[in-house]
């Protein structure tokens, strides 16, 4: 039955498959074929596995070829998807395939294929693995693929490079981008011109004007121009603002889901394609290409068809979609039936936001405070109907009419988000919350999450505090009241790191009219960080050398946050070995932290490696590195992040060692750290939540960052347009200092991690006392000191909190002095 299934599903992709070269059938993972011959490739042909994962489980499936070179992981290509329940096809251009090591696949000596699921993970089955033609053009429709020699060409088209007579330009270049686009993955920007041998006719002509970008670069034109055969078919000019409002902020609108799927809401709209009737006199099609920078000027595919059809387009947009979701699976959701009315409650915060079917908090519930610190749940309302202008209120909690609580409240937005940086699987989230209610609307196809952010300042009235959260939705009115109740406990403030790294918004060096509002932007987003009570940022830092003025003015802007703590100088070393040489940087790091100290700052901890490599060589030349900044600054804080445990060699060199879970951070992890006299900080930690608060307990870490609170890849509402996804715990607005910002929830996760950081610490505070001694023992039984085994308890969070503010409720001493030292808790 299952192979009924799958022909079913397929029916449309094996119309278009001819000369196929079968390499396996009918078989289930693992997959190992050794060839005797080397199969004959075609250009435009592709490898090709079918099947379904039979399981009710995510798998990870990867391909593996060799060559007569491969020798090992990094001389073979290895290629992984991630596979969710059911029917998969696992597609990859024959072309343009590259080894760990970068270098491309000998196709003409291929002499193994190797198909496997990660370790401890259910076989798949497997219908079919063959190198097949998949797609052509109709007859009379020509296509051309942009790009380098290697780069992947998409079926059906020919391959166009700087080196080709059609094209012409000044200071061409190939660019290759990632994603699951084989048109879109490459291009070539500078053109000028390109001519194209047609034969006379009139033509629908398409083309594809947008670099994808990379990291966090996505390339900002303001004003181009393309032109055919001497007419101007296009023209495009921006402002600064229109082109951010327009271009860069376009995919904050659509939802997934509700507005369409993966290809709808990412794939379609991106590449800029632009289509245009032309005709050609001469057997020559002539694309002139306008703009003052290279950027300006790029091109990654043409088609042209009969101006009478569009059956080339439409054939190719299916086909594009295709690949595009077969690269870019979505999970399962679990979503509650459609109501037969409009109703809401209340439950807890959770990352990932999960659906509760009913109310996990009593109708009126009361959620208890310290002043100094935030609470934060969530709203859940289903609809039966569509509703596109319903109406949410916030009442802030009050206790009387002069003593209320700041409170905000921000909806879910619907969005496929990678639920870890490389993952090739998207999951379909609600952790985008947004500010503008304005634009909330309900579905009956949906849940829509509302989410409620509390902060209690620290002078705030002991008492309980009544709110209330209205929805209207068409004849329904549905009230959720709450209370908050202010303790009388002062809870310690924290003298250790915990927080994030923060850069600028990359486009606000692109535009001369946006620079200056960088500096705002980014006093805004640290004020807004230090007011969830985040006391940790490696805060974005000019070179000293390049603007020692602006250094310090990014160093004065983090202090008068409030960020009392040790700053992490993430970038500027590494830009300044960049520009000098790590032989020549110790004057320069000397005269920036004398300035400083002249300005009355402490200078930040440098980080003089990242994730460095393995071997004995590098690792050496950290340390030489450290001595001779050492030398030329005697007091200087150095600091290293490490994700190896081969990388321990640098302990010795460091006065902060940042490790995350592939080093290793168990509390014997953390231990030997601080043995070797360094700081050790948590980084990049995959629970937010339970790192900066019960875990940082547990194990005695001196601090905790979290990667990133802005770093989005290109596209900052593209997840798949880069090897890594979009990292962005604040999301960019077109506001300079939006009132409410925009957040991922993650951000909500790390405060309140300090919150429980807080609570525990006063935990710490008395545990002479028998009721709070013996439930710090038990936590130190309950929470281990392993992150494999702890991260499984994350829903024991609120309850642990919970415990110990009875036991702080039931304890006569409800203050003490603030600030103690953070050590890991001895066992009982």
């Amino acid at each position: 039955m299952w192979r009924v299934a799958l022909c079913i599903a397929f029916l449309s992709l094996l119309t278009e498959t001819s000369h196929a070269q079968l390499i396996a059938e009918n078989t289930t993972t693992p997959v190992d074929v050794t060839f005797a011959r080397p199969p004959a490739v075609e250009a435009g042909q592709e490898w090709q596995v079918k099947g379904e994962n039979t399981s009710s489980q995510t798998i990870t499936l990867v391909l593996r070829l060799d060559d007569a070179q491969s020798v090992d992981y990094y001389s073979r290509v290895n290629i992984e998807r991630v596979i969710p329940p059911g029917p998969f096809v696992f597609r990859l251009d024959t072309s343009g395939l590259k080894t760990e090591n970068k270098r491309l696949l000998d196709l003409q000596h291929v002499r193994r294929l190797m198909l496997f699921v990660g370790r401890d993970q259910p076989a798949v089955r497997v219908e079919k693995i063959e190198i097949a033609t998949t797609f052509s053009l109709p007859v009379g429709v020509y296509g051309w693929d942009l790009g380098s020699a290697t780069s992947p060409l998409y079926p059906g088209f020919k391959r166009l490079t700087p080196l080709d007579k059609e094209v012409e330009g000044v200071a061409l270049k190939s660019v290759a981008r990632s994603g699951g686009d084989a048109l879109l993955s490459d291009g070539i920007r500078g053109l000028e011109r390109v001519r194209l041998r047609v034969p006379n006719g009139k033509y629908r002509v398409t083309l594809w004007v947008d670099d994808l970008g990379e990291w966090e670069y996505l390339p900002h034109s303001l004003a181009r121009a393309v032109w055919a055969n001497e007419r101007k078919v296009w023209n495009e000019a921006f402002t600064e603002q229109q082109w951010l409002e327009q271009k860069y902020l376009v995919g904050r609108v659509s939802e997934a889901v509700v507005e369409g799927d993966v290809w709808d809401i990412i794939g379609a709209r991106r590449g800029g394609q632009l289509t245009f009737v032309s005709e050609v006199t001469t057997n020559d099609l002539t694309l002139r290409f306008e703009g003052k920078l290279p950027d300006d000027r790029y091109l990654a595919g043409v088609l042209v068809e009969p101006a009478s059809s569009e059956e080339g387009l439409r054939k190719l947009t299916q086909s594009r979609r295709e690949r595009f979701m077969e690269t870019w699976r979505v999970g399962p959701m679990d979503v509650p039936p459609r109501p037969t009315k409009a109703s809401a409650w209340l439950q807890a915060f959770a990352v990932p936001f999960k659906i509760e079917k009913a109310s996990a908090l009593e109708p009126k519930p009361r959620f208890q405070a310290a002043p100094g610190t935030g609470i934060t749940f969530d709203a859940v309302i289903v609809s039966d109907r569509d509703d596109g202008h319903p109406a949410v209120a916030l009442t802030e909690p009050r206790l009387s009419d002069q003593q209320k609580l700041s409170s905000h409240v921000r909806y879910g937005h619907w969005s496929y988000e990678r639920p870890a940086s490389s993952s090739t699987i998207l999951e379909v989230r609600a952790d985008q919350l947004r500010s503008d209610l304005g634009q909330l609307k309900l579905y009956s196809a949906m849940p829509r999450r509302l989410n409620v952010d509390i902060q209690v300042p620290r002078a705030a009235q002991s008492g309980i505090y009544r709110g209330e959260l209205q929805i209207a939705t068409g004849p329904d009115f549905i009230s959720l009241p709450f209370e908050v109740e202010v303790l009388t406990v002062s809870l310690p403030e924290l003298n250790v790191p915990v927080g994030v790294y923060l850069e600028r918004l990359p486009f606000w060096d692109w535009f001369p009219g946006l620079r200056n509002q960088g500096r705002a932007a980014t006093e805004c987003d640290l004020a807004y960080l230090r007011e969830l009570g985040l006391t940790g940022v490696a805060p974005p830092l000019a070179t000293p050398t390049l603007k020692p003025n602006d250094f310090q003015q990014d160093l004065v802007a983090a202090r008068n946050a409030g960020f009392a703590q040790d700053l992490l100088a993430y970038a500027p070393v590494k830009r300044l070995i960049a520009q000098l040489g790590a032989e020549n940087i110790g004057p320069a790091l000397a005269k920036a932290s004398l300035d400083a100290r002249r300005a009355g700052l402490e200078p930040p901890v440098w980080a003089i490696a990242d994730e460095p490599g393995r071997d004995a060589e590098a690792l050496a030349q950290i340390a030489m590195l450290s001595k001779s900044l050492r030398f030329a600054v005697p007091n200087i804080k150095l600091a290293v992040q490490l994700n190896h445990p081969s990388q321990k060699s640098v302990l010795d060199a460091v006065d902060v060692a940042l490790v995350n879970t592939g080093y290793g951070v168990s509390a014997a992890d953390i231990s030997e750290i601080k043995r070797h006299g360094s700081q050790a900080w948590l980084y990049n930690m995959p629970d937010a939540r339970l790192a900066a608060g019960f875990y940082l307990w547990r194990v005695g870490a001196q601090g905790y960052l979290q990667w990133h609170a802005r770093m989005p890849t290109a596209d900052p509402f593209d997840p798949t347009d880069g090897r890594e996804a979009d990292i962005q715990l604040l999301l960019p607005t077109k506001e300079i200092c939006p009132k409410i910002p925009d957040i991922h929830a993650r951000l909500l996760a790390i405060s309140q991690g300090i919150v429980d950081l807080r609570w525990l610490l006063w935990l710490e505070q008395h545990s002479n006392e028998p009721a709070a001694g013996a439930l710090r023992a038990r936590l130190i039984r309950e929470i281990s000191d392993n992150w494999g085994t702890a991260k499984g308890r994350t829903d024991q969070f609120d309850l642990w909190r919970a415990e110990i503010v009875r036991v702080a409720l039931a304890t006569r001493k409800v203050s003490f002095t603030n600030g103690i030292a953070l050590t890991a808790p001895a066992h009982p």
